[in-house]
């Protein structure tokens, strides 16, 4: 064999390995690229899911949170309605007692906060605070008779004392002990005050609970 025959077949032989090593590193890098890509993609779909499971947690608490925020206001607007009845009641009730002040009623509804009031404190030495618009109703025989009823109650006599107090605006009457630590405030405005809370609880169980 010639020089020249001899080095064509070791090119030749060099040419074919490196054909068969080029081969196996395209497929090789084939394989590489393959997982790479499945990887990419099982990464990407991971991904996806967690964006996908992160939206809808977040969109679970935005819904709570709007239900919660609609709640907060449906509880607000019944409030916001209870206390306009409340009100509406209230002015409608004043307007009512600054007409029986004008009434023949007045004096007993007077008497009976009185007695409430005297029975309540138990003392035998009253105050009686009143406006000055009230002071006409206490005459001598009007509170003789106040006097007579509650001397039977307490099994003794009892003293009444009438006087007129500026600060008094509306109906009713401030009654004290003859000490003037204890008063028993039985004004127009002191009575629907204590009435208020029990009022609203009427009105809330009876136009928002039946509702439900």
């Amino acid at each position: 064999m010639s020089e020249d025959n001899t080095i064509h077949e070791f090119c030749q032989r060099i040419e074919g390995e490196s054909q068969g090593q080029i081969g196996d590193i395209i497929r090789r890098a084939e394989e590489e690229r393959k997982n790479l890509i499945d990887k990419a993609k099982k990464e990407a779909q991971g991904a996806k899911e967690k964006i996908i499971s992160q939206a809808r947690l977040e969109s679970q608490k935005k819904e709570k949170d709007i239900l919660s925020a609609l709640r907060l206001k449906e509880s607000q607007m019944l409030l916001e309605a209870q206390e306009g009845i409340i009100q509406k009641a209230f002015e409608r009730l004043k307007v009512r007692l600054d007409a029986l002040r004008k009434s023949k009623e007045y004096s007993r509804i007077i008497e009976d906060f009185i007695k409430e009031a005297a029975l309540t404190l138990n003392s035998d030495k009253l105050l009686i605070l009143v406006s000055a618009q009230d002071a006409g109703i206490f005459s001598s025989g009007y509170l003789a008779g106040i006097k007579e009823d509650l001397s039977k109650r307490i099994n003794k006599p009892i003293s009444l004392e009438v006087k007129k107090d500026p600060h008094i605006n509306d109906g009713g009457v401030i009654i004290s002990a003859a000490s003037g630590r204890v008063i028993f405030d039985n004004t127009f405005s002191a009575r629907l005050k204590r009435l208020k809370e029990e009022l609203r609880r009427i009105i809330w169980k009876e136009l928002f609970e039946k509702n439900d």
